[in-house]
């Protein structure tokens, strides 16, 4: 009766884990890992089962099924070290292999045998997908419409590409309830919002995720529907800067013509005056203004080098302008020489002595000095 009720206990048993191992094999455990990070694969098992080793086995689609890890009672084997997996496979207990340095390669289906006390055997599957890290979300907003009391916006939230991405909008923390509609396709979601003066300070969260990380992004109600008022008031502010940068810059074109001008003008009446100085000097000297040279005699006698106009400058006419107003060329005078007469009519001791200027300026002191005396 004993051996009986153990047997079918046995029975019982042995059933129960053909049952288990058939479910686990036919629908493989979903394991998700994030690239670059670890992942446990964890076998489930009977309760009071001992355990005699697990083989560990990997298949990456329609490639070749290999043997990657071997547990028994004498610690972890690996039948090839020098596989994919290299030196990122280890035993975190009896019943668990960890993965660690995910890379997209290791995707795929990993089997486990167990061996149980005292003859019992069990296939256990794992389905791993390996995801890259999600990006931040990108929002973009559009106001559709808006009044001093309203503003319709248009929210549009778009996912960085990957694999199995989605984006959800969060609902806002708001006290007033506004209008929202919602539209979503793969990888993109649009949020439309109709909200009152009240609901502008709303903040409105964008989230994408795939099966094993997520990034979010947020937008304020605030920096789309801002204040006519004060858009008016800035636009204002900027119209009267411009006009007086503009009054400003013709103020100071027009003070520099008006310089330029009066400098012009300034040079103009210097060159004039300093051509009328010369005309001044004009009867000094009378003999020079009658045509009579330096070579005449004091009596009034005969010529003797010749005759010819002169035009000396006066030292007044010096000062006449200055070295800024000095005309460009100047005038000189301009004396005719005279051929000595030919043949008998040359005596030379007929010719008067040659007298100069400053010669009759002594005579007529001097005659003006004898009637004093």
């Amino acid at each position: 009766m004993d051996a009986r009720r153990a047997w079918l206990v046995r029975a019982a048993f042995l059933a129960a884990a053909l049952r288990f191992a058939a479910q686990a094999w036919a629908r493989p455990h979903q394991v998700n890992g994030v690239l670059g990070g670890s992942v446990l694969l964890s076998v489930a098992l009977p309760p009071n089962a001992r355990v005699k080793e697990i083989d560990w086995s990997f298949s990456a689609g329609a490639g070749a099924t290999i043997q990657v890890a071997e547990f028994s009672p004498g610690g972890f084997e690996r039948p090839d070290p020098g596989d994919r997996f290299k030196q990122r496979l280890e035993k975190f207990n009896e019943t668990s292999l960890r993965i660690r340095a995910l890379e997209p390669g290791d995707s795929g289906i990993y089997g486990a045998r167990i061996k149980l006390q005292p003859a019992v055997v069990e296939d256990q599957s794992f389905n791993l997908s390996v995801y890259e890290p999600v990006g931040v979300p990108e929002i973009q907003g559009e106001v559709l419409a808006q009044t001093p009391h309203e503003c319709n916006v248009s929210l549009r939230c778009r996912a960085p590409a990957g694999r199995d991405v989605r984006t959800a909008w969060l609902p806002a923390a708001s006290g007033t309830a506004p209008d929202i509609r919602l539209a979503a396709e793969a990888g993109e979601s649009w949020l439309e919002v109709r909200a009152g003066a009240g609901g502008l300070n709303a903040t409105y969260t964008c989230v994408a995720r795939n099966p094993v990380h997520q990034r979010s992004a947020s937008v304020h109600l605030r920096t789309l529907c801002r204040d006519d008022r004060a858009v008016h008031v800035r636009t204002r502010w900027h119209l009267c800067l411009a006009f007086l940068l503009a009054a400003g810059a013709g103020a100071a074109v027009l003070a520099a013509l008006c310089l330029c001008k009066k400098r012009q003008e300034k040079e103009v009446a210097g060159g004039r005056s300093c051509r009328a100085a010369p005309t001044q000097v004009q009867g000094l000297f009378p003999q020079l203004e009658q045509g009579q040279g330096f070579g005449q005699s004091q009596e009034g006698g005969k010529v003797g080098r010749g005759t010819g106009a002169a035009e000396p400058a006066s030292p007044s006419s010096s000062t006449a302008c200055s070295e800024e107003e000095a005309p460009l060329e100047p005038h000189y005078a301009q004396i005719q020489r005279r051929d000595p007469p030919a043949g008998s009519e040359w005596h030379p001791e007929q010719r008067g002595h040659v007298t100069t200027v400053y010669d009759q300026v002594r005579v007529t002191a001097s005659s003006l000095a004898e009637p004093l005396a």
